[in-house]
C-alpha cells in the first residue's frame, strides 16, 4: 500500500521517523528525509464518494521548478481535494509542499495565497496559468479547478443510502502583479471592474461595451485582459 508523505521542497527537506533518516535522489538533487510517527498518512478512498479527488487519476511526468536551479522531473498527479501535488516515489507517494512551481502536461501552475468562498482567510493553492505570455504580461489569467463534496444520504426508513459525490468545479482569477492574492473573475461587467484600477475603469468599460464582450466567454475574457496590458 502507498503512503502519502508530508513532502517540503525546500533543497533538502526534513521529516522524522524514530531516529533513523534516509537519502533518495530526485534528478540533480539529493534530498535527505526523517520520518517520524504522524507525519505521514495512509491514503484512503472512502467507498462512500463517487468521484475522485485528482485531476487525473494517472501518474504524468511533470517537472518541479526550484529556484535558480533546473528543474526536476518526476511522476505526478494534482490532488484538488488536498491542494497539492502528489510524486510517485518507489512506494511511496510525496505530497509536495512549499511555493514551488509545477508544470504538468505542458501547463503551468503556480502557489499562490487565495480566499475560498466558505473561507474569510487567505490560504495557499495552486493555480493553472491560462494567460500564455504570462512571463511578460502585467495582468494575467489564472484557472482554479475545485472539487465540491455533495454529502451522500444516509440509510433510514424508506430511504436507501446514497454515496457523498465530488462534483467539478472551475473558477478563473486575475492576478494583478502589486497584489498578494488573485481575484475571482466576476460574470457581471459591472463588479467584473471593480477588480482593476479606478484609473482604469472607464477605458476598461468602453471597450467592453464598444466590442460587446462577455465576462462569462473566455475568448471574451482574454481580449480584456491583452486590452489592458496594453493599456499605458
Amino acid at each position: 500500500m502507498s503512503r502519502t508523505i508530508i513532502f517540503v521542497c525546500n533543497f533538502i527537506l526534513f521529516f522524522s521517523f524514530c531516529a533513523s533518516s534516509q537519502e533518495i535522489t530526485f534528478g540533480n538533487y539529493e534530498i535527505k528525509i526523517r520520518y517520524l510517527k504522524g507525519d505521514y498518512k495512509a491514503t484512503k478512498f472512502s467507498e462512500e464518494i463517487v468521484g475522485t479527488p485528482f485531476l487525473d487519476d494517472e501518474f504524468r511526468m511533470g517537472y518541479l521548478f526550484f529556484e535558480g536551479k533546473d528543474p526536476v522531473a518526476v511522476n505526478m498527479r494534482y490532488n484538488i481535494v488536498d491542494e497539492g501535488f502528489e510524486v510517485r516515489f518507489e512506494d511511496d507517494t510525496l505530497l509536495v509542499q512549499g511555493k514551488i512551481d509545477i508544470k504538468l502536461n505542458e501547463e503551468m501552475w503556480k502557489k499562490l495565497p487565495y480566499q475560498a468562498k466558505e473561507q474569510n482567510h487567505l490560504s495557499p493553492g495552486y493555480f493553472k496559468i491560462v494567460s500564455k505570455n504570462y512571463e511578460e504580461d502585467d495582468l494575467i489569467l489564472l484557472e482554479k479547478p475545485i472539487k465540491h463534496l455533495k454529502e451522500g444520504q444516509k440509510p433510514a426508513a424508506m430511504k436507501t443510502m446514497s454515496p457523498g459525490k465530488y462534483l467539478d468545479r472551475s473558477y478563473l482569477y486575475l492576478k494583478f502583479p502589486d497584489a498578494e492574492a488573485p481575484v475571482i473573475v466576476e460574470s457581471r461587467t459591472k463588479r467584473f471592474l471593480t477588480s482593476f484600477p479606478a484609473a482604469h475603469q472607464d477605458k476598461l468599460k468602453a471597450y467592453i461595451g464598444k466590442n460587446k464582450l462577455k465576462m462569462k466567454k473566455l475568448q471574451d475574457l482574454e481580449r480584456v485582459i491583452s486590452y489592458y496590458n496594453g493599456i499605458e
